[in-house]
């Protein structure tokens, strides 16, 4: 059903509808939405899914059976859906090519906290917390971090 009802342009990695289905998805349009989480998806058959497994699944086949996987953008642009940005990973993978701090972090950058008024460093490998070091600034501790993380994190690609 999806390859009948939308076509991939390879190029931008954005689907359209092949054809008109409801008022909202007419032939031609760009198909799907942008969540709240940064993902755009599409609905088909009452189902919604994300645009990037379906262009995966448009390439490479069904990712069916593929339970203990993930699919990651390479570049970290989740609307970045060109075949050539995605990959099937595990979920450590997925998670060493994380490139934003979670909402809850305090200094709003990947792998630094303050601690007693300096920054601190810390990654996290095999399960095991690394303390990397106290900086004066947050960007030291933010470069130590980065340069751990691509020593360490196979999955990371930046």
């Amino acid at each position: 059903r999806i390859n009948y009802a939308l076509r991939l342009d390879s190029a931008t990695g954005e689907l359209y509808w092949k054809v008109t289905l409801s008022k909202r998805n007419k032939a031609g349009n760009m198909a799907g939405s942008i969540g709240k989480d940064g993902y755009r998806r599409t609905t088909i058959d009452g189902v919604r899914l994300p645009n990037h497994r379906i262009v995966y699944a448009m390439v490479h086949g069904p990712i069916i059976g593929k339970v203990d996987v993930d699919m990651d953008h390479i570049d970290g642009n989740r609307l970045n859906n060109i075949p050539a940005n995605l990959r099937l990973v595990s979920r450590t993978a997925n998670t060493q090519n994380r490139r934003k701090a979670q909402s809850k972090s305090i200094t709003g950058v990947l792998g630094v906290r303050p601690h007693r008024s300096k920054y601190q460093a810390l990654i996290r490998h095999n399960g095991v917390q690394i303390i990397l070091g106290s900086f004066d600034t947050v960007e030291e501790a933010s470069t130590a971090y980065m340069e751990a993380k691509r020593r360490l994190h196979l999955g990371c690609t930046f």
